[in-house]
C-alpha cells in the first residue's frame, strides 16, 4: 500500500509539473510592458525552474501595501503610488488571458 501511495504521489507530482510547464510556456509568449517576462524555464531532476526578467529598484508591492495599512509609511502619497503600481499590474492581465486559458489563479 505504501508503494502504491508513493507511486500515486509521484504521478500526481508529474502531472502537476506537466501542467505547470504548460502554463509557463504559455506565459513566456506574453510580452507586455507591465509584466515581467519569462526568459527561460525547464526542469532539473525533480525541480522546475524559471528565469525571469530582472526589474531593478523599488520595493515589493505587497510589503508597501502592508506597511501602509499598518501605518508604517508616514510618507504622504505612498499608498497612492502603490495603488498606481497595482493598476499597472492589472493592465497586464488581459495579455495573460490571450495565452489560452491562463488566469491569475493558474490554469
Amino acid at each position: 500500500k505504501l508503494l502504491h501511495q508513493l507511486r500515486h504521489q509521484q504521478q500526481g507530482r508529474e502531472e502537476a509539473h506537466k501542467r505547470m510547464l504548460e502554463v509557463i510556456a504559455r506565459a513566456r509568449e506574453v510580452v507586455h510592458p507591465n509584466l515581467v517576462r519569462i526568459l527561460d524555464f525547464g526542469r532539473l531532476d525533480d525541480m522546475l525552474w524559471v528565469a525571469q526578467e530582472f526589474v531593478s529598484g523599488g520595493r515589493d508591492l505587497s510589503k508597501e501595501i502592508a506597511d501602509q495599512a499598518a501605518g508604517r509609511n508616514p510618507e504622504p502619497g505612498r499608498f497612492q503610488r502603490a495603488a498606481r503600481r497595482m493598476a499597472q499590474v492589472a493592465a497586464g492581465v488581459p495579455a495573460l488571458s490571450k495565452t489560452g486559458g491562463m488566469t491569475l489563479g493558474g490554469t
